[in-house]
């Protein structure tokens, strides 16, 4: 075998791990779930054709500081995320469960319930297959 073949065989991982490694898309991961009592600071949309295309909650750890870093929590798409008509805005007090993941050097919590007093807002089944997937077929 030569030492280009031998280079080619050896690289086959190491290119499918970057490629793997380059999904813009961040895996929920059951692991890293999290249930956070935040405070809503403002909405962000992300538009198609971007990583995490959708609905952006940003917002504060209640028990922090008003000057204190935002958390970014994905919610979904926005089509899927507004039929809700779901009840939250700036400084409403919230409570999310969903995955911490590392997106970009950085950390994003893919959502999967988002409670506001007695509303619940449910955007991934337990295992964190998002619910707009399922609801049109996809």
């Amino acid at each position: 075998m030569s030492f280009h073949a031998r280079f080619i065989i050896l690289a086959l991982p190491v290119v499918a791990w970057a490629f793997a490694a380059s999904d813009p898309e961040p895996r929920y991961d059951t692991a890293t779930v999290v249930d956070l009592r935040v405070v809503a600071v403002e909405m962000r949309e992300t538009p198609d054709g971007k990583a995490l295309a959708g609905l952006h909650l940003m917002a504060r750890l209640e028990s922090a500081k008003s000057d204190s870093d935002l958390i970014d929590i994905y919610l979904g798409p926005v089509a899927f995320i507004k039929d809700f008509n779901f009840p939250f805005g700036p400084r409403e007090r919230l409570e999310v469960v969903g995955s911490k993941v590392r997106v970009a050097g950085g950390s994003v919590i893919l959502a999967r319930e988002l409670r506001h007093g007695t509303d619940t807002l449910y955007i991934r089944d337990k295992a964190g297959e998002p619910f707009w997937k399922t609801s049109n077929g996809a």
